[in-house]
């Protein structure tokens, strides 16, 4: 991975709910929107619905979400871990067990 991208990467994890976000759907698995807005809510982690689309959005646009719509009703998004975001999350709790 090139340092410019690395960089991008760890300035977006470290607005606020960001990492918890990501680290959330590494705990769940695979989460629905409003799950994610739940645990944000709740944490306090965000004053909006907006900021925490706006966190989803960047975090699939960096590649560590993969975001999912059913085509079914109702209709529902669901957010994944990538394999890179596996990864990151990976690496980054080995660090916090140093």
């Amino acid at each position: 991975m090139e340092k410019s991208k690395i960089i991008e990467i760890f300035r977006k994890l470290s607005k606020k709910g960001y990492y918890e976000i990501l680290l959330f759907v590494d705990e769940k698995k695979q989460v629905h929107y409003s799950e994610v807005l739940d645990y944000v809510n709740e944490n306090k982690l965000a004053r909006s619905d907006a900021t925490v689309t706006g966190a989803l959005k960047a975090l699939t646009a960096l590649g560590l979400l993969q975001r999912s719509v059913s085509q079914e009703g109702p209709i529902r998004t669901t957010y994944t871990l990538s394999k890179k975001g596996k990864e990151l999350t990976r690496h980054l709790t080995d660090m916090q067990n140093i």
